[in-house]
C-alpha cells in the first residue's frame, strides 16, 4: 500500500517548491532501510519474538513523571506544594 501511494504522490513531491525534504529523501523514506515499511517489519518480528518467549524485554515501570498520586522528579508529591 505504501508503494502504491508513493507512486501516486511522487510526481507532486518532485514538483513541490516548498517541500521539506528532497525527492531522494522521500524515496528513501518509502523503500529504504529507514522506511516506515522496514520499521514495521522489524517491529512485527520483535513483537512475534516477544510473544513466543524467544525475546525477553525488561521494562522499567517507574517513570518519575509525577501524575495523580505520584511524586515529582525527586519522588515527593507535588500536589500540596
Amino acid at each position: 500500500m505504501t508503494a502504491d501511494i508513493s507512486t501516486l504522490i511522487a510526481p507532486y513531491v518532485e514538483k513541490d517548491p516548498t517541500k521539506f525534504y528532497t525527492t531522494e529523501q522521500f524515496k528513501e523514506s518509502v523503500s529504504g532501510e529507514k522506511s516506515l515499511v522496514h520499521f514495521a517489519v522489524k517491529r512485527a518480528a520483535s513483537i512475534q519474538a516477544q510473544l513466543s518467549g524467544e525475546l525477553v524485554v525488561e521494562a522499567n515501570t517507574s517513570s518519575n513523571m509525577g501524575g495523580p498520586g505520584g511524586g515529582g522528579p525527586n519522588g515527593r508529591s507535588t500536589a500540596s506544594q
